[in-house]
């Protein structure tokens, strides 16, 4: 996750790591409870996005040996 700009990086540490509620995570981040969801999901799609383009990767790097 360290690629993931700070705001969003932050929202993921707090929430998972240190198991911060959305309230939590809103108070602790100066934000407003919707605004914490929001950089949560933006977040977790960052991930998902940058997951979906390694496996293409790797499927692309099988590929080319002969995979």
């Amino acid at each position: 996750i360290s690629h993931l700009p700070d705001r969003h990086r932050r929202s993921i540490e707090l929430h998972y790591d240190e198991e911060c509620g959305v309230d939590e995570l809103a108070r602790r981040m100066g934000v407003s409870v919707e605004a914490a969801k929001k950089r949560l999901q933006r977040g977790r799609e960052k991930i998902a996005e940058c997951l979906r383009t390694k496996a293409v990767f790797r499927r692309m790097e099988g590929l080319a040996h002969g995979g």
